[in-house]
């Protein structure tokens, strides 16, 4: 399901494949882990290349705006995200113990896995001091969230972002930093 579809101005062919237009899919957990670190021209170029699933060649062959219009569209998701990982919490208060979200849906998490839904428990001591010493806020939850919720770390990569981010402002709730007000 494409968000957005960009038509290319001319078909172009790389390694074989010709592409005409740039199907924008909703970031995943994964895009935020592949974007850490980047900056300016890099990032959005990164961001396009894999939320359109299409080769970097092509994203470098392609007039500019292309990735730029492609970054304004999931730059929303992309803000809620940075907001639930590193804003204010709602609420000093732990959350609930365990939290369950809905999907909306099935999703599919990698080969024939699919979920409608998503348990979470509150991480361990172990797993918190394990994920903590990720220094990439992305990779940091993307751990914990595998840690929590039972997933392999490569199917929590493949979680559409709006969900990903429910499940990283409940975890963070659990962080004594985020509940004295700093950050992780």
């Amino acid at each position: 399901d494409a968000l957005k579809t960009f038509a290319l101005p001319k078909a172009y062919v790389i390694s074989g494949t010709s592409y005409e237009e740039l199907a924008v899919k909703e970031a995943t957990a994964g895009t935020m882990v592949r974007i850490a670190g980047l900056s300016s021209r890099d990032l959005i170029n990164a961001l396009a290349g894999d939320v359109c699933s299409v080769p970097m060649a092509l994203i470098d062959a392609i007039p500019s705006h292309f990735a730029d219009d492609v970054a304004v569209l999931v730059a929303p998701a992309m803000e809620a995200f940075t907001a639930a990982a590193v804003g204010k919490l709602e609420s000093n208060d732990l959350p609930a113990p365990e939290l369950t979200i809905q999907c909306g849906g099935t999703i599919c998490l990698g080969g024939t896995s699919w979920v409608d839904h998503i348990d979470l428990h509150e991480p361990t001591g172990k797993e918190l001091a394990t994920s903590e010493r990720e220094t990439d806020v992305a990779k940091l939850y993307v751990l914990l969230a595998s840690f929590c919720s039972g997933l392999p770390r490569g199917a929590v990569e493949k979680i559409p972002l709006s969900i990903f981010t429910r499940m990283v402002a409940y975890l963070r709730g659990f962080t004594t930093a985020a509940r004295q007000g700093g950050g992780n």
